[in-house]
């Protein structure tokens, strides 16, 4: 911090405590002193080769001093400056410090330990500034940085010059030194003072955040400022706002930092883990690379101070471990294919995951893991990459076998043909920036080769079909550093579709295409789609993390928090980051207030489930529900938004008891030799939900109608755009609403209130009997990592009685981007009630499959899967009956 802002928030402080000023003290031997202040100054000497030689300047407004002998000396404008080495004045106790000196910074410690709890280094407070100072030893003043003004012509003269003008002003100069010595050693026996100046710091006001990388060693110094064409610096000091060279003389903090904190690690961990620094270095002082502070000119602003932080810091302790969810969301893995004859057709479905492993991986990788971690690439940049991940059986074609039958007589095993197969993908993620800018730029990168082979011959030379492609993935985004707030930076993720957390720029192409034989494969559209929605996963967890991990590590916290005033971030070429410095001004009472910093709750690493592309969901009903489900699905295609009720009724005679209801919107699944283009995708892919306050209304198009009338009448345009929450990862809290009775039905009148925006994901939960105690829990992951569910249960977790002749409606509402099928499992799970009689062996749950379905035509509908499959069989049945006939 330069010399000049530090004198000029003395003058602040002064003038707004001015009882601060005061000089008074009384000895019956040595005299009385009686006196007003000016705001005292520090003076750092930037024309010497001693990083520690700083002067501290106490200046007398005016007043007398009553001398032995009764003596009086006017003492109107004096300056006396005495020597404050910043060896001396830190605070903290380093092996270099005599041990006295030890002994006298111990004390001073704990007497701030009582009066000023938490005082560390990285603390920079004007106030503290004058504290450290207090710890230097009085000397006898400087005479040639002394001044006085002399009693008989009034002129101003070096204090060296008075004391050799006559014997008596030798004789003044030295009692009046004994005098402020000893009133300085009384108040600093009183009080933490600085030579005699007292500063009050309110207990309950202090409330300074923790920075992130607490600061624990320190050495402070001198920092010159030096002119382009000198190489040596100057020690002066200007007059009020007038800046002097010398005022851009630095006092520089130079600290290592307790570096066992890092992103992922709970506050229980943080506090068990202890501090882990860097000793301070052999040769402390700061070699001359540049100034930290300087005046404006005509291409520059005026920098009054200035912050560093090293990039093994800031950025491979702070934000890269941060980005790692992105490389653990921009994994691509290949497994070993499906084969297979089926229909009359040889088929090969590929077996791949984007955004987490394979069903059946060992072990299971977190993002935090070191497998995710960057490696430094050169100066300006940090990269992951995957080696790649490939399956091969062209030295081993593979056996195509099907079975074959003649009346009703299985002969298994004909061969069909051979086949072989070359997969293999390749993923990276590069995080760069420019030196002296403000944002990072974040790239990722796909690659998926699939070339397969069918054949008459194992050697593969006679009838061969194939299907070659490659696809290349790429997207991007910018971490952007915007100035502090509250001596806060939150890094901000930009290049998001809007509402989204998708980069705008997401591409997959397709290249080497060649395909003969009319083999159907994966489509570029399908894995576009899966790798959009690993990415917006893993960056909806990076955004959520970034301001919430760790209480508020996924923001950087300054040292100096609340003290000091930081903007404009800029990056090195390193990755260091400098931002320039400033004191905050002090308020009217004089002192510094800490503003809190909003707290959120910690947030672990993601862990992706493992699972699969190649096989399809197993859609099997277990046991029939006790609950009678009518489902109702709507559709309006110009929106594409869909409604999906339940009407759900207790219809056997008695009341039900239940653990919990669950409904659950399945991943469709893909199709061994069948192109899909809903495939990974679940109704409703959204991740945040919100209750309705209000009934939806019974019709879709309704509901819409109504929004478009209230935006109508109001003459604006229906915000669509998604919220700030939904732009957030439920992560691994739920969201729980209460159950609603006895709301009004929507009216088609508009709502005097905004409606909610098409495009969040709404839900309502209406239990029709009295006292209803379940509640909805909305999860965003069910159990599989794409699905997702709604619980009915009660908050304890304990069994909830359904009454006879009773039901509650669900109704589930929100974008559905794509046609297809959409399986919905239902899963009861009952309670035994006392005295309940149950069947021995049958377990206590239902499993049941809705499939919701919209197809090209515009046509829409939600039919239960296993009434589908027994009118599918009986069609069957009546074919094969009438080729028997």
């Amino acid at each position: 911090m330069s010399q000049g802002v530090m004198n000029r928030s003395f003058e602040a402080l002064v003038t707004q405590l001015p009882g601060v000023a005061a000089m008074y003290y009384d000895h019956e031997h040595f005299g009385q002193l009686d006196a007003e202040m000016n705001a005292p100054r520090v003076l750092l000497n930037g024309n010497t080769s001693n990083a520690t030689e700083a002067f501290y300047q106490l200046r007398i407004k005016s007043g007398t001093a009553t001398l032995p002998n009764k003596r009086v000396l006017p003492l109107k404008d004096w300056v006396i400056t005495v020597r404050a080495p910043l060896n001396e004045v830190t605070l903290s106790i380093t092996g270099e410090d005599a041990p006295d000196l030890q002994i006298e910074k111990q004390q001073v410690l704990e007497g701030l330990k009582q009066k000023y709890p938490g005082f560390t280094p990285g603390d920079y407070s004007v106030q503290r500034v004058f504290c450290a100072l207090s710890s230097a030893k009085w000397t006898d003043p400087d005479g040639q940085l002394s001044s006085c003004k002399d009693p008989d012509s009034g002129k101003i003269m070096k204090l060296s010059q008075f004391i050799m003008s006559s014997e008596a002003n030798k004789r003044s100069a030295l009692d009046l030194f004994d005098l402020l010595k000893r009133w300085a050693n009384f108040e600093a026996s009183q009080e933490i003072s600085t030579l005699g100046i007292k500063f009050e710091l309110d207990k309950k006001n202090i409330n300074p955040q923790i920075p992130t990388f607490k600061p624990v060693h320190i050495f402070t110094q001198v920092y010159p400022y030096l002119d382009s064409d000198v190489i040596t610096g100057v020690m002066d000091t200007g007059d009020g706002e007038i800046m002097s060279k010398g005022d851009y003389n630095c006092l520089a903090y130079c600290e290592n930092v307790d570096v066992s904190w890092d992103p992922w690690m709970t506050p229980s961990d943080r506090k068990d883990k202890g501090v882990i620094t860097r000793a301070l270095p052999v040769q402390p002082k700061l070699p001359w690379s540049g100034n930290l502070a300087s005046p404006a000119d005509s291409k520059t602003q005026e920098v009054r101070g200035s912050f560093a932080m090293d990039y093994r810091v800031f950025l491979e302790r702070f934000l890269l471990p941060q980005l790692q969810e992105l490389c653990q969301a921009n994994q691509f893995y290949v497994g070993s294919p499906e084969r297979g004859f089926s229909d009359g057709s040889k088929y090969l479905q590929p077996s791949y995951s984007v955004g987490c492993q394979l069903a059946g991986s060992s072990p299971s990788y977190k993002a935090s893991d070191r497998v995710f971690a960057f490696n430094k690439t050169s100066e300006s940049e940090y990269k992951w990459e995957q080696s790649r991940s490939s399956q091969s059986n062209r030295k081993n074609a593979y056996e195509y076998t099907s079975p074959a039958s003649f009346l009703g007589i299985i002969k298994w095993n004909d061969t069909e043909g051979y086949g072989d197969h070359d997969i293999y993908s390749n993923s990276k993620v590069t995080v760069s920036w420019a030196k002296g800018g403000q944002s990072l730029d974040v790239k990722g990168w796909n690659e998926y080769f699939y070339h397969i082979r069918f054949g008459s011959n194992r050697q593969m030379s006679d009838g061969i079909s194939e299907k070659k492609y490659r696809l290349t993935g790429t997207w991007s985004l910018k971490i952007q550093l915007n100035d502090p707030v509250n001596g806060v930076l939150e890094p901000v993720v930009e290049g998001l579709e809007p509402g989204t957390s998708i980069p705008k720029d997401t591409l997959v192409a397709e290249s080497e295409v060649s395909n003969s034989g009319g083999i159907i494969g994966e489509t570029k559209q399908a894995v576009t789609k899966k790798l959009k929605w690993a990415l917006g996963e893993g960056i909806r967890t990076v955004i959520t993390n970034v301001s919430t991990r760790f209480g508020n590590a996924g923001k950087l916290v300054f040292p100096g928090h609340g003290q000091l005033r930081f903007n404009h971030p800029v990056l090195t070429s390193n990755g260091s980051i400098l931002a320039y410095a400033d004191y905050e001004k002090p308020s009217a009472d004089g002192t510094v207030y800490f503003a809190e910093v909003e707290k959120k709750k910690w947030v672990a690493p993601t862990v992706r489930v493992p699972k699969t592309d190649a096989f399809p969901v197993e859609l099997v009903d277990k046991q029939k529900p006790r609950l009678h489900w009518a489902p109702s699905f709507d559709y309006n295609h110009e929106e594409k938004l869909g409604r999906l009720t339940f009407t759900v009724t207790n219809e056997t005679n008695t009341a039900l008891l239940f653990s919990y209801i669950k409904v659950e919107l399945v991943a469709a699944a893909a199709r061994p030799g069948k192109a899909i283009e809903n495939a990974g995708l679940c109704l409703f892919n959204g991740v945040q939900w919100e209750k309705s306050n209000k009934s939806l209304g019974e019709h879709l198009n309704d509901w819409i109608s109504n929004i478009k009338a209230f935006f109508k009448a109001k003459h604006e345009t229906p915000p669509d755009a998604p919220s700030t929450a939904q732009q957030s990862s439920v992560s691994e809290e739920t969201l729980v609403a209460e159950s609603t009775k006895g709301e009004k039905q929507a009216t088609t009148e508009p709502s005097q209130e905004p409606p909610p925006s098409k495009e969040k994901f709404l839900y309502t939960f209406e239990p029709e009997w009295e006292n209803a105690n379940p509640k909805v829990t909305n999860a965003s992951q069910g159990s599989e990592s794409s699905n997702i569910e709604f619980v009915i249960k009660k908050a304890d977790g304990t069994a909830f009685e359904f009454p006879k002749g009773k039901r509650f409606t669900l109704v589930l509402q929100g974008k559905v981007e794509s046609i297809g099928q959409y399986p919905i499992r239902i899963h009861e799970s009952w309670k035994k009630k006392p005295g309940e009689i149950t069947q021995p062996g049958v377990a206590p749950f239902a499993v049941d499959f809705k499939i919701a379905e919209i197809l090209e035509d515009g046509t829409y509908d939600c039919w239960d899967l296993s009434d589908k499959l027994d009118e599918l069989a009986k069609q069957e049945d009546a074919k094969k009956q009438t080729a028997l006939n």
